[in-house]
C-alpha cells in the first residue's frame, strides 16, 4: 500500500514551521496560540490528504481485482470498460472531496489565524501545507487511474 505519510511535508514548508516555532518560544500567548492553530490545521490537512491516498489505494485495488476476475470469468469488453469507469469515477469522487476538505480547512485555519493576529509565516506554512496537499491528491489519482486504466486495456485486448 502507498502512503504520503513520510513523504508529505515539503522541506521549505517544515522549514517555515520550524522558523515560525522558533520565533513563538519566547513569544507572547498570542503568538503561541497562532502556533498551535497553525500546527493543527497543517496535521488535519495531512491527514486529509493520508486518508484520501488510501481511500484511492484501496479503491484502485478492488477495481483491478474486479477486472481481472470479469476478464478471467470471460465478461464482455464492455462490462470491463464498466467496471474501470465505475471505480474511475470513485476515485476521482474522493479526490473531489479530499480536495474540498482541504480548501475548507485551509479557509478555516486563515480566520483562525487573522483573528489571532498571527504572524505571516504561519499563514504561509498553512498554504504550503495546503498545496503539497493538493498535489499529492492530484498525484494519487492520476497514479490510481493509470492502474485502473492499464488493467482495462489488458482485460481487453
Amino acid at each position: 500500500m502507498h502512503t504520503t505519510r513520510s513523504r508529505f511535508l515539503s522541506i521549505p514548508a517544515l522549514a517555515t514551521i520550524a522558523v515560525s516555532m522558533l520565533g513563538a518560544i519566547a513569544a507572547p500567548a498570542a503568538a503561541q496560540d497562532g502556533m498551535r492553530v497553525a500546527r493543527a490545521c497543517v496535521m488535519q490537512i495531512q491527514e486529509t490528504t493520508e486518508t484520501n491516498a488510501d481511500r484511492q489505494h484501496a479503491t484502485t485495488r478492488r477495481t483491478v481485482r474486479a477486472i481481472r476476475e470479469a476478464d478471467e470469468a470471460g465478461a464482455p469488453d464492455r462490462l470491463i470498460r464498466s467496471i474501470a469507469e465505475a471505480g474511475s469515477e470513485r476515485v476521482v469522487a474522493n479526490a473531489t472531496r479530499a480536495k474540498a476538505v482541504v480548501h475548507e480547512l485551509a479557509t478555516h485555519c486563515f480566520e483562525k489565524l487573522r483573528e489571532l493576529e498571527a504572524d505571516r509565516s504561519l499563514f504561509v506554512a498553512v498554504r504550503h501545507a495546503a498545496m503539497h496537499a493538493n498535489e499529492a491528491i492530484e498525484a494519487s489519482t492520476k497514479r490510481s487511474l493509470h492502474a485502473i486504466r492499464r488493467a482495462a486495456a489488458a482485460a481487453t485486448d
